[in-house]
């Protein structure tokens, strides 16, 4: 196990704390992998300085404690529910093209850490796979790739082999992948990546003379009006379950990005990641596999008298500090 030592150092100025906690990493989807040992109460061994976060040695005289942390990493689980609607084909360079290698990069460097999964909407499974005009509207009926361990080259190959069609049914999409996570429970946080270039629709119960369109007009085509309310209840109840759900827009769903916006909100991950060229996109799904393989652990401020004089050290060596 690696040792996290956490140091504090006492100012003349003493701020009150009224957090629970000091985290060690802002990363608001993180998980808890540290169990702290008791502290040390050590003020005088070892060596007799050790650097602040911003370099400048700190003389030991001013320790007030230290305390150690074995941590064991925690794996998580992200299942990436991929759009393959029409429209993945209808930009230049189509967008198809793009998003298909960019996942195969990020899983392939971080599928030793994250496990990963893979579903894509319209349904690509027979007998009701979307093909043609006929199942424009399905939900996918189960996983491409279930979520395990260095799947990147099944995720590879199965994005190969798949194609683009029909229009974009979010709502029961993800209420699948949700269902489909739960039924395959691995004891990890788990999470959904929603990666799509349009806005929610394929609910024809809803009004087609006063909704808002996702696309033209939507007078006698129902299925086009744009279904946010019922996206929103499905991320709604996936958070609920503990899923948490990012939200990548690319392309044309810019334009809804006030639902975009929304649907990161009720997929608990406050604020989606906009996307139109081919490095933001890539950026973009970085940032996202890079959120959930941070760690996070807990320091208790009562023992703190100044916050702002917490150095982390990890391995020996200072954890720089993050201003945010």
């Amino acid at each position: 196990m690696t040792k996290i030592i956490v140091l504090s150092l006492i100012s003349s100025l003493m701020l009150s704390c009224s957090c629970g906690g000091i985290q060690g990493d802002d990363n608001e989807d993180g998980d808890n992998d540290g169990n702290g040992s008791d502290s040390t109460g050590d003020n005088g061994g070892g060596d007799s300085a050790l650097p602040d976060s911003d370099g400048v040695v700190a003389d030991l005289g001013e320790l007030c404690g230290e305390a150690a942390f074995n941590v064991g990493r925690v794996i998580p689980d992200m299942l990436i529910l991929l759009d393959r609607s029409r429209s993945m084909t209808m930009s230049d360079p189509p967008l198809w093209d793009i998003i298909r290698p960019a996942l195969v990069t990020v899983t392939s460097a971080t599928d030793d850490g994250i496990w990963y999964g893979l579903m894509s909407f319209p349904n690509s499974i027979e007998p009701d796979a979307c093909s043609g005009g006929s199942n424009q509207c399905s939900p996918p009926t189960g996983l491409l790739v279930p979520v395990g361990p260095d799947t990147s080259g099944a995720i590879e190959s199965t994005l190969d082999d798949l194609d683009t069609c029909g229009a974009t049914p979010t709502a029961l999409s993800l209420e699948n992948a949700h269902q489909a996570l739960v039924a395959s429970p691995t004891g990890h946080p788990q999470y959904i990546l929603l990666a799509t270039d349009g806005a929610p629709n394929c609910n024809e119960s809803l009004d087609d003379n006063t909704c808002r369109c996702t696309l033209g007009d939507c007078r006698g085509s129902p299925q086009y009006c744009l279904d946010d309310a019922r996206t929103y209840a499905s991320l709604d109840a996936a958070c609920a379950a503990g899923i948490h759900t990012f939200v990548l827009g690319m392309g044309g769903a810019t334009e809804f990005s006030d639902v975009l916006e929304q649907m990161a909100v009720h997929g608990c991950t406050t604020t989606f990641y906009a996307a139109q060229e081919p490095e933001e996109i890539q950026a973009a799904l970085d940032a996202i596999t890079g959120s959930i393989a941070t760690c996070q652990y807990e320091v208790s401020c009562a023992d703190i008298p100044d916050p702002t004089k917490v150095n982390f050290y990890f391995d020996g060596a200072v954890v720089p500090r993050n201003p945010s």
